[in-house]
């Protein structure tokens, strides 16, 4: 590898616990800025710099690293000459990357940042790449994390330890050198990440119920049958997707005006009905003149160019362009067409085979995706994408829905996000907890997976067990593939009562689901979280990856294997078992696992808003329902609409709540900007008994 003759360095300062280091174009020096301070010096490149703030201290002379917090946490890295790749040695867990498969402790392990469809190929522990690339890494240690942001949008490569143990090679293949460190403890490091490239806002609260799609529903009768079925086996259903057979042709922002009569009407019946119609967008885009979509897109020249021709490629409606989103006049183009198309009454969009995916095979490098080519920005095409999606809901009052497949650091802000094609075996089920851990521990809040598996067909006793295991799930969504039918209320017995009690549990908690938004959207902290998360000294919890945590109040433990009737829990701390309201102490346990029964722990000296049983509705009830684990305990509660942006001018309500050991409680108003909607405050106690007391204020 040759060596640079000359480089353009500069360190700012992000915060106390975060700096930026990045290589600019070559120059004559070595250039070195402290941002906080507005300290520059020039020097040959071989000298070193010193640099203070008042908690991190910071080594650096062209190509060797070293920082340090409060003296306690430090971490070193060298560059090469190059400067497209970085070293660093660390023992310990590593967490992060966000839509990976594998365990959670990523150590031994390589990955790679390239968005990626694997189509035809099931999902396997060594994948390197997947739908989205996330590129933060936190290097865990009990005294403190190292976190790593390798910013950089074209192919990066991970070698976690796998050639040499202890060791982590992070490299890129364009663009020049940049990334940001993060040093403090885990919460205060994915926090930091989340808060600097963006994290998810408030979804509306119908999008935190139980929700439902198939590739193969072809009509109004198709999805009426469907919200049928789960009205009659009294199931709670929130959301129905539109795939991609409602379209005209498969041609992007059209209806089939035979299988589709009444569109409008339609959707605003389900509307009425509780049901939210959310369809799916393609980024390819018909190449058919005389659509509105095409001929205006042509017009004002937005889509992928290679060399001075438009770039085609085969998507499902055959012949197709792409959008060139990364082009701010594309973005306009594809703003409108969102607008005008979510008049149908739609309530939010889904963005699909946004990697880009095609079926003839991997774009060229030297597609022009609006400015840059492909091999520089595939990673953050999709990015741009959500992005324009999410202004044009703004632009027209709508709290935005959006749901990705893929992504990069930061799309949290525009759009939530499921794992993609995953397949109907205990082997999934399994991937789950680490993979949904990790993309929260990377920024990444509203995100689930494929219930059941999207591929394949699940056994009755899969398809009960994975409702039960997602009950934590902020995006908890039963999808499968064309062709076969796994929609819950089709069980029978057992399994039907299984599937109906998870899926009333996971409603019952969205209350609580949403007050963690809240906080999320406050603080950058994650909603799910693995052990280690709350328990850094706890060795128990580095590499625990079949349990999992939403918030600090509530654990998960479910059955992931066939026929399993026990299991062996881990309790780092001491919770309240929620079905039967034992308190457990910290250490092992070895518990039940039969069938229905969610396997939901609260932490002791917690307080969960709740819905009750009968009430299901994701909307606002008129009484508020807390469940106490007993002891002192504290919890900040919110309301708003539930919908639409006026909780952005103030309109929402934030309670404090406290609890005393003798089961009397204080509420304070923290902020008002709406009417109380409770008339009541109903109290229920770890053995399920209830009581009920007048609003107090």
């Amino acid at each position: 590898m040759g060596e640079k003759q000359s480089a353009n360095w500069i360190i700012e300062w992000i915060s106390d616990t975060c700096f930026l280091l990045k290589e600019e174009a070559a120059s004559e020096s070595l250039i070195v800025k402290e941002k906080g301070h507005h300290f520059e010096k020039e020097s040959q490149s071989g000298s070193t710099y010193l640099f203070d703030s008042k908690r991190l201290h910071v080594e650096f002379d062209g190509r060797h690293l070293n920082a340090c917090l409060d003296g306690v946490i430090s971490c070193s890295a060298e560059i090469d000459f190059s400067g497209k790749k970085m070293e660093l040695h660390h023992e310990g867990p590593i967490y992060g990357l966000g839509d990976k498969l594998g365990p959670l402790d990523h150590r031994g392990h390589y990955y790679e940042s390239w968005n990626t469809d694997p189509s035809g190929i099931d999902h396997f522990e060594q994948m390197p790449s997947l739908y989205k690339s996330i590129n933060f890494l936190a290097l865990f240690d009990p005294k403190g994390t190292f976190g790593i942001y390798y910013d950089n949008t074209s192919r990066c490569k991970f070698d976690l330890g796998l050639n040499q143990p202890g060791l982590i090679c992070i490299s890129h293949i364009e663009g020049c050198f940049r990334a940001y460190f993060f040093l403090g403890s885990l919460p205060q490091v994915t926090a930091c990440f989340a808060n600097l490239v963006g994290h998810g806002s408030l979804p509306p609260r119908w999008a935190l119920g139980h929700q439902q799609c198939r590739f193969g529903y072809k009509s109004e009768q198709d999805y009426d049958q469907v919200i049928e079925g789960y009205r009659n086996a009294d199931i709670p259903l929130s959301v129905i997707y539109l795939d991609i057979d409602y379209m005209d042709g498969f041609a992007d922002f059209s209806v089939n005006p035979q299988t589709f009569p009444s569109i409008d009407q339609w959707v605003a019946q389900k509307e009425k009905e509780g049901i939210h119609v959310v369809p799916i967008i393609d980024c390819g885009v018909k190449a058919l003149k005389g659509s509105k979509p095409y001929d205006e897109g042509s017009e004002e020249d937005v889509f992928c160019k290679q060399g001075k021709t438009v770039f085609h490629g085969e998507v499902w409606p055959g012949d197709s362009v792409f959008p060139a989103f990364l082009d701010e006049k594309c973005q306009h183009w594809w703003k409108r067409q969102i607008k005008d198309f979510i008049k149908h009454g739609f309530a939010g969009i889904w963005n699909d085979m946004n990697e880009p995916a095609t079926f003839d095979g991997p774009f060229p490098d030297d597609v022009d995706m609006g400015g840059l080519p492909h091999r520089l920005v595939r990673n953050v095409y999709a990015h741009f994408e959500n992005k324009a999606t999410y202004e044009a809901l703004l632009e027209i009052g709508k709290r935005p829905f959006i749901l990705t497949r893929a992504a990069f650091a930061g799309s949290a802000a525009y759009a939530g996000c499921w794992t993609g094609d995953n397949t109907s075996s205990w082997t999934h089920l399994n991937m789950m907890i680490p993979q949904l851990c990790n993309m929260a521990l990377s920024g990444y809040s509203y995100c689930g997976v494929d219930i059941g598996g999207f591929k394949y067909s699940p056994t009755d006793e899969l398809l009960a067990r994975w409702a039960e295991a997602a009950i934590l799930n902020p995006f908890y969504r039963n999808h499968t593939d064309h062709g076969r039918n796994q929609e819950g209320y089709r069980l029978k017995g057992k399994y039907l009562e299984a599937y109906r009690n998870a899926v009333n549990l996971h409603h019952q908690l969205i209350p609580y689901f949403y007050d963690c938004f809240y906080l999320h959207q406050e603080s950058g902290a994650p909603l799910l979280r693995p052990l280690v998360y709350g328990y850094p000294n706890d060795r128990r919890t580095y590499q625990e990856d079949s349990e999992l945590m939403f918030g600090d109040s509530l654990l998960l433990a479910p059955a992931l294997k066939p026929g399993q009737s026990k299991r062996l829990l881990y309790l780092p701390d001491e919770f309240v078992e929620y079905q039967t309201g034992k308190l457990l102490k910290a250490g092992d346990h070895i518990i039940d696992c039969q069938l229905g029964k969610a396997n939901l722990y609260v932490k002791k000296n917690s307080l969960i808003p709740m819905l009750e049983k009968e009430n299901l509705s994701p909307k606002i009830p008129d009484s508020l329902h807390l469940y106490w684990s007993g002891g002192k305990a504290r919890c900040l509660h919110y309301e708003d609409e539930g919908d639409g942006l006026a909780h952005r001018e103030g309109k929402y309500l934030l309670l404090q709540i406290e609890m005393k050991d003798d089961g009397k409680f204080d509420i304070t108003i923290v902020h008002q900007g709406m009417e109380i909607p409770y008339r009541k405050v109903v109290v229920e106690y770890p053995d399920h008994h209830l009581e009920s007391f007048p609003f107090p204020i």
